[in-house]
C-alpha cells in the first residue's frame, strides 16, 4: 500500500502535468521539483525554530501557510475551470 507521501507526489506530478503544454512538462517538474525541495527544507527549518520558542506560534504560522496555499490552490483551479 502506498504512503501519504507517496500518493501526495504523484498527485503533484499530474497536477504539474496537466497546467502546461506536453512540450514544457520536463521543466514545468524539474522546476516543480526544485521549488518543492525547497520549500520542504525551508518549512522543516522553521517548523523546527517555532518549536524550540513556541508551540502555539508553531501552530498559527502553519495553520496560516496551510490556509495561503488552499487560497493560491483555488485561484488555479478555478481559473483553469471557471
Amino acid at each position: 500500500m502506498p504512503s501519504a507521501l507517496e500518493l501526495q507526489e504523484a498527485t503533484l506530478r499530474a497536477a504539474v502535468a496537466d497546467l502546461v503544454s506536453r512540450g514544457r512538462r520536463g521543466p514545468a517538474s524539474g522546476i516543480f521539483t526544485a521549488i518543492d525541495g525547497g520549500a520542504w527544507f525551508g518549512g522543516s527549518a522553521m517548523t523546527s525554530g517555532f518549536d524550540e520558542h513556541s508551540r502555539v506560534q508553531l501552530g498559527v504560522v502553519v495553520t496560516g501557510v496551510q490556509l495561503m496555499v488552499l487560497a493560491m490552490l483555488l485561484v488555479v483551479v478555478l481559473s483553469r475551470h471557471g
